[in-house]
């Protein structure tokens, strides 16, 4: 029979949950604001796009290194270490107001927050929770969950006439409070060993011609579907904030809608992808998305865009 795993050990996995979700905070709390930012700083709100630019280059560095940390430090280490130094950085985030001192910072945040990402995932897989997926899929539900709530925040905080920067002080509580967490509760954990993966050398992995065709196309299809994801979840609020005139609680509601649907379509897609060939879902999928996309481009209704969105 086999052993069910305990409430208790789920719980333990907090401050790993809590990492995960920060990312998102972090991320997405400024792209319903961007026209707030702008006014504030006098940054052009094209410029403040290399925002996010330098962060998600800083993030994927982060956790392309992050394994290298774990040659001399424990994973417990190597995240509290990373966040003491977010805790800075994001202090001075609230205080700056000029482009170049954006992007290195924001630069510097991506990395860290990548390096912790891959640390609290890997502390998820050295677990002695044996039910891997439902563990794994719980930790990145964080994701979209922070998500959700993080245009709410700093559309909340500007909407009552606060200042923007209070955003970053709620970060750096946040961060404290994981801080805490992970020497209080994850000091205490006995992490499994992982065993190393057998190697296997560079030119063998591409010696298949045809898998090569579809690897290529694989990867032009994801990185199409980032762009677009990005481009969405980051300048949707501000376009219709200047076009459509939205104020920004229908800017922070309509990329909420966006995540929510996001969420909702992975595990629906998840549940009919045996049903239906894999090309047939992606195009019927695609094709739904490009047609919500031109409604949501050209019609007035925000009913219509909403439910688009």
């Amino acid at each position: 029979m086999k052993q069910k795993d305990s409430i208790k050990n789920y719980l333990l996995e907090i401050p790993n949950y809590l990492a995960v979700f920060i990312f998102p905070l972090f991320f997405l709390t400024l792209s319903p604001i961007l026209l707030d930012i702008s006014a504030s700083t006098g940054i052009e709100i094209g410029d403040l796009s290399l925002v996010f630019t330098f962060f998600t280059i800083g993030n994927v560095i982060g956790q392309l290194t992050s394994i290298l940390y774990n040659r001399k430090y424990r994973s417990l280490t190597v995240i509290v270490a990373s966040l003491i130094i977010l805790i800075p950085i994001t202090l001075v985030l609230a205080r700056v107001k000029d482009l170049y001192a954006f992007c290195i910072l924001y630069f510097i945040a991506g990395y860290l927050l990548g390096v912790i990402w891959l640390q609290a995932n890997q502390n998820i897989m050295r677990s002695r929770i044996k039910n891997k997926e439902r563990i794994i899929a719980l930790t990145l539900s964080f994701y979209p969950i922070g998500a959700v709530i993080a245009p709410y925040i700093s559309s909340g905080i500007v909407s009552r006439g606060m200042d923007w920067q209070i955003l970053y002080y709620m970060l750096v509580f946040l961060i404290s409070l994981v801080i805490v967490l992970y020497l209080t509760i994850t000091r205490r954990i006995d992490y499994l060993s992982l065993k190393p993966d057998k190697r296997i050398p560079f030119k063998e992995i591409f010696i298949d011609k045809n898998r090569n065709i579809l690897f290529i196309f694989t990867a032009i299809m994801l990185m199409v579907y980032v762009m677009s994801e990005t481009v969405l979840a980051l300048w949707a609020p501000t376009f219709f904030r200047s076009e459509r005139l939205f104020d920004v609680r229908d800017a922070a509601l309509l990329i909420s809608l966006f995540w929510v649907g996001l969420l909702a379509g992975r595990v629906i897609t998840g549940i009919i992808a045996g049903k239906i060939k894999l090309y047939y879902l992606i195009l019927i999928l695609s094709t739904i998305g490009f047609i919500s996309s031109i409604i949501i481009y050209f019609f007035e209704s925000k009913s219509a865009i909403f439910a688009m969105m």
